[in-house]
């Protein structure tokens, strides 16, 4: 009895192996949201071709997916070892096969017991089946120019209406916006694309530049430096936080793309100033009243010619200049004509007196000071302002007009309450 049973069996497997008709199936689908496992977020790809060959090189058939990224492979009826995998000319764009991992193919053999199907799904990565990213990158910046001929950034004056372009390498991308009446700067790029940093990474490198036709006359770039035989630009490129944006020029790399121009007409190597004007409280009482006036010409000691008053109503103090050092001043022309234009702007240093008031006996007969005033057109109250700083020879803070109460030697300035303030360049100097 046992003797029948065996020969059944074997008879009943070779008739399996010899006339059984079976499929290979599955689905194609792409990672449509990159998360390298098939859910309900992917997309089915059609008309790639799905390959089915045994070990033995004797047998090989061939299906096509459909719309619902489904093929269906009918196999040989011989019991061996299969592999299944697509043909990459196949794939929409060249995609990457992410499943199975490895070597993107599938190997199985006959079910037994005996079943009509085998399923191997396959999950790509692939431009043309991932939707652009939604998200936008914001890149900021400033552009500026130097007050002065040295090549560093002190007391920069803020550049308006300059254009600002981004370009990506591949050219697949362009923006472009121009600078506010300070010079600022921001615009969007595309986020941060996996696919397209496998794909196509150059597309994914930005070049940041200036327009020069906006620039004032007789410009040169200070910062960004140029990188070797190139014109001065910033390479825009996504650091290792996906979120995070590189500069990198000559200078070297940093966080932002900020500009430092110099030209003849940022510079006022002889300007005059002056003006008064009043700052208010929070309960609208005048707590400052200043002005003065600063001349283009020196003393003979090489002083600059002028004065400087500010009193301090609340904190019961006078301060009055007795010698300038130094006038560090920028002109923009026309700046001084509208509200919306570019400002000029001075800043001043020297020596002076801060004596109490009204009741307060402090007296100080020898203090330091730096001032800075911003002339932003007509009329001056509410769009002037105004940063001074008196201190002692060790630094200490006497006196101080901030936007920035907590660190006094950030020249933050404040809009005067009344009054006008000019800076203006004498002419034949």
């Amino acid at each position: 009895m046992k003797r029948f049973i065996a020969v059944t069996a074997s008879m009943l497997l070779a008739g399996v192996s010899s006339a059984y008709a079976w499929s290979a199936v599955g689905h194609l689908y792409c990672d449509a949201n990159l998360n390298n496992v098939i859910d309900s977020g992917d997309v089915p790809v059609q008309g790639a071709l799905v390959v089915v060959t045994n070990i033995s090189g004797t047998f090989s058939n061939a299906s096509f997916s459909d719309a619902e990224g489904f093929y269906d492979v009918t196999l040989s009826e011989s019991n061996d070892q299969y592999v299944g995998y697509l043909v990459p000319t196949s794939l929409p764009g060249g995609g990457l096969v992410i499943l199975p991992a490895g070597s993107g193919s599938f190997q199985f053999s006959m079910p037994f017991p005996p079943s009509d199907i085998v399923t191997n799904d396959f999950l790509i990565r692939n431009l043309t089946c991932v939707s652009e990213p939604t998200g936008k990158t914001m890149v900021t910046g400033l552009v500026q120019c130097a007050a002065t001929y040295a090549s560093t950034n002190v007391a920069p004056i803020g550049l308006a209406d300059v254009t600002v372009i981004i370009t990506n390498l591949t050219s697949s991308f362009s923006n472009a916006t121009v600078t506010a009446a300070n010079g600022s700067f921001s615009l969007t790029i595309p986020s941060f694309n996996d696919i397209l940093a496998i794909q196509s990474p150059l597309a994914q490198i930005y070049v940041e530049a200036l327009a020069p036709s906006t620039l004032p006359a007789d410009s040169t770039v200070l910062i960004p430096a140029p990188l070797t035989n190139l014109n001065p630009v910033y390479f825009v490129n996504f650091g290792s936080e996906t979120d995070n944006l590189v500069f990198t020029s000559g200078t070297g790399e940093s966080s932002t793309g900020d500009w430092l121009i110099e030209s003849p007409s940022c510079h006022c190597l002889a300007c005059a100033l002056g003006g008064s004007g009043t700052i208010a409280g929070l309960s609208k009482k005048t707590d400052h009243s200043f002005g003065g006036s600063i001349s283009a010409s020196t003393s003979k000691k090489g002083l600059r010619i002028g004065h400087w008053t500010h009193v301090a109503l609340t904190n019961k103090l006078l301060f009055q200049a007795t010698a300038i050092h130094t006038v560090t001043a920028s002109i923009v022309p026309g700046a001084a004509a509208t509200k919306a234009s570019a400002i000029n702007m001075a800043e001043f240093s020297g020596q002076g007196t801060l004596k109490g008031i009204r009741g307060n006996k402090a007296k100080y007969a020898s203090v330091l000071f730096t001032a800075r005033v911003e002339d932003h057109g007509q009329p001056g109250r509410g769009l002037d302002r105004y940063y001074l700083r008196v201190y002692s020879s060790d630094g200490t803070t006497l006196l101080l007009v901030s936007d920035d109460a907590s660190d006094p030697s950030d020249i933050a300035t404040v809009p005067i309450s009344t009054g006008n303030l000019t800076i203006r360049q004498v002419k034949g100097r």
